[in-house]
């Protein structure tokens, strides 16, 4: 009789001793920079041609290579959209972004980006008046 066959994984899981990944089957890639290093630029234009002609031919995988690399990314983005704001104080301002993300005029997604530019700019005027504070408190005890 052959050997027993061995239990693969333990109770949580885990492979058990003696039941390894088969290192010596596994695909190894080689890094894109000693390919290119490797290849004279005849080589890599040779290449191309070739690729670019299995495209034409139907080749889906170098179809897939040339669209990959060929095309921009397609991100997405978000329409103009106009409301009034009131940028008098910060406070009044988020009111008007929560005003209209209430009503629909614009996303929630949107109103949570404005609230948090908002909040990001009333930081910075914060940080602002308390520098001329510590000017005007470094004046008046520079002048005594």
């Amino acid at each position: 009789m052959g050997k027993p066959a061995l239990q693969e994984r333990d109770l949580d899981g885990k492979f058990l001793p003696g039941n390894r990944q088969h290192k010596q089957t596994r695909r190894k890639r080689i890094p894109a920079t000693i390919l290119r290093d490797a290849c004279s630029d005849e080589d890599l234009q040779l290449l191309l041609e070739m690729g670019l002609d299995r495209a034409k031919a139907g080749d889906d995988q170098w179809l897939g290579f040339f669209i990959n690399r060929m095309t921009p990314t397609v991100k997405p983005t978000s329409p103009v959209i106009k409301f009034d704001l009131d940028t008098s104080s910060p406070t009044t301002a988020i009111q008007d972004v929560l005003a209209a993300v209430a009503s629909g005029s614009i996303p929630p997604d949107q109103g949570k980006d404005l609230i948090s530019s908002v909040h990001a700019l009333a930081q910075v005027q914060e940080i602002q008046e308390m520098q001329l504070q510590i000017t005007e408190l470094r004046d008046l005890l520079g002048n005594s």
